[in-house]
């Protein structure tokens, strides 16, 4: 997740040196460099979005197991 924080800040920054100048160079490697940035960097953070969600998942469902151990020993 940090990967993908830090890629979109980079893309970012490459956004905002196009803004403030307007150099062909730098729109040119905005264009080539700061996309491809920024949906590597969307990838990994719906990646990590997801493994977060399934192991909260998987948490509460070992949790509710126990809970029925306990229901049922009583």
């Amino acid at each position: 997740m940090r990967i993908a924080i830090i890629l979109a800040l980079v893309f970012n920054l490459m956004a905002l040196v196009v803004l403030i100048r307007e150099n062909p160079i730098a729109f040119t490697l905005f264009m080539f460099l700061g996309q491809p940035l920024f949906a590597v960097a969307l990838i990994l953070l719906v990646g990590a979005l997801l493994a977060e969600i399934t192991d909260e998942a998987d948490h509460l469902d070992r949790r509710q197991a126990r809970r029925d151990d306990r229901m049922a020993t009583i």
